[in-house]
């Protein structure tokens, strides 16, 4: 089964992690690169986890093991939770925090089961705005890292640039007053060819050309609305 690619905004929400080894101390360095706020729940923590909990202010360890019974604390400490990883090397506990999880509709990654998981953490590209996210289903995890490589290998450095002017010049464009809305994606995709052609975001001459013909547009505009001013003639 081939799984839907749902890109989700997870800025300042709160992410229970279970378990405090490698894939804890992975799952959670991803989770924070995209703004979540991240809470270990763990008796102990690996060494690199232990460092990036010190460095950040952005996580918070509960230091205890889930143990059966735990049920009522569970409620707790999945209140205002937006999504959870298990990733703890005991599977029942895995299994008792993802029903829970599921219980309440929140979405969790069972690190060693894909099968019981609502969702599969993917491995992740970024590049600024620029986001790819890759899954084989579980099949194979091998795979995935092979094409994560592969991407971060194929995309420059300067795509992170370039995805954030293109996100700020999108908004100017659209809120436009002068263009058609053919003339606007038009526009765009000019913007795109140009930043593709150039391996590199828009220089000065050539945002200035941008805002010249949005502001020709707006005169144009404003022209055809108001018509002729009183008292002209065509003699």
């Amino acid at each position: 089964m081939s799984y839907f690619p749902l890109f989700v905004d997870l800025s300042e929400k709160s992410c229970l992690i279970l378990g405090g080894g490698a894939v804890a101390l992975r799952r959670s360095l991803v989770l924070r690169e995209f703004g979540a706020k991240v809470v270990i729940l763990a008796p102990e923590l690996c060494p690199g986890l232990s460092r990036r909990l010190a460095e950040d202010d952005g996580m918070t360890w509960i230091q205890r093991s889930l143990q059966p019974g735990d049920e009522n604390l569970l409620a707790d400490w999945l209140a205002d939770t937006a999504l959870v990883v298990a990733a703890s090397d005991e599977p029942a506990m895995n299994h008792m925090l993802a029903a829970a999880a599921s219980t309440r509709h929140i979405p969790v990654s069972l690190a060693d089961d894909p099968a019981a998981s609502t969702f599969l953490f993917p491995a992740t590209v970024r590049r600024g705005l620029l986001c790819a996210g890759i899954t084989s289903g579980g099949a194979s995890p091998g795979l995935v890292q092979h094409m994560r490589r592969s991407l971060e290998e194929a995309w420059p450095a300067w795509l992170a640039d370039v995805s954030t002017q293109l996100h700020d010049l999108r908004q100017t464009v659209l809120d436009g007053t002068g263009l058609s809305l053919q003339e606007r994606r038009g526009l765009l995709d000019d913007m795109v060819s140009q930043v593709l052609a150039q391996n590199g975001p828009l220089d000065q001459a050539q945002l200035s050309d941008i805002r010249a013909r949005l502001s020709q547009a707006g005169q144009d505009n404003r022209v055809i609305a108001t018509g002729p001013e009183k008292g002209s003639s065509d003699d």
